[in-house]
């Protein structure tokens, strides 16, 4: 395979991983942070098991999404160095 094509797949590749570790990391402060802005434990005795059990599927999906980023990197090609 051509090189320059090689190192073009590479860039898209590392570049599709960062995007699902951002989003991966944007849905896990929101499925934490949210919860926390809108409960008061003064009011409704929240507890931190309670928080993470009513926000689990923010908290899924971020970490499928850096999973996903990092398997990702799997995906790189090769590149060969030349003589």
């Amino acid at each position: 395979m051509n090189e320059h094509l090689i190192k073009i797949i590479n860039e898209r590749i590392k570049l599709f991983s960062i995007f699902l570790n951002t989003l991966g990391f944007g849905f896990i402060a929101l499925g934490v942070l949210t919860p926390l802005s809108q409960l008061d434990p003064e009011i409704s005795g929240a507890d931190w098991f309670t928080i993470l059990a009513t926000h689990w599927h923010w908290l899924s999906l971020g970490l499928m999404s850096h999973a996903m980023g990092q398997i990702m990197l799997g995906f790189l090609k090769e590149e060969d160095h030349g003589a």
